[in-house]
């Protein structure tokens, strides 16, 4: 006589099929699993969302140039966040900020040189 198991997703008692069957029926297991992935997902979402809304704005400032200058106010103007990004460059003397296949450079006086890398396309 088989033992009646919990299922973890719904938590009906249920008689497995199979010595090794964790869930009542299989649409749980697949919620189950859905719900876990959803949930270390979520955090990722968080930041993709503010980095992708930094590259929406490099994008503007591009305006489909490859490399554009442009200053520190407009690109607060526009909401950028300078905490994020996804990548540092060192390019000579120069430290560069990445996000995805663009590349921002500091220069004097409060302006920065947006550049988008020819080789990869988002």
């Amino acid at each position: 006589m088989k033992q009646l198991r919990e299922c973890p997703f719904s938590g009906e008692l249920f008689k497995p099929k199979r010595s090794n069957q964790k869930f009542a029926s299989s649409k749980n297991r697949i919620a189950y699993y859905n719900q876990q992935y959803r949930q270390k997902r979520l955090p990722l979402e968080r930041i993709n969302q503010k980095l992708f809304y930094n590259y929406s704005i490099l994008e503007i400032a591009l305006d489909s140039k490859q490399k554009v200058l442009v200053s520190k106010d407009f690109l607060i103007g526009r909401g950028y966040n300078f905490d994020l990004l996804t990548h540092l460059i060192e390019l000579g003397n120069y430290p560069c900020f990445g996000l995805y296949n663009i590349r921002i450079t500091r220069l004097d006086n409060n302006q920065f040189q947006i550049q988008k890398d020819a080789d990869t396309d988002i």
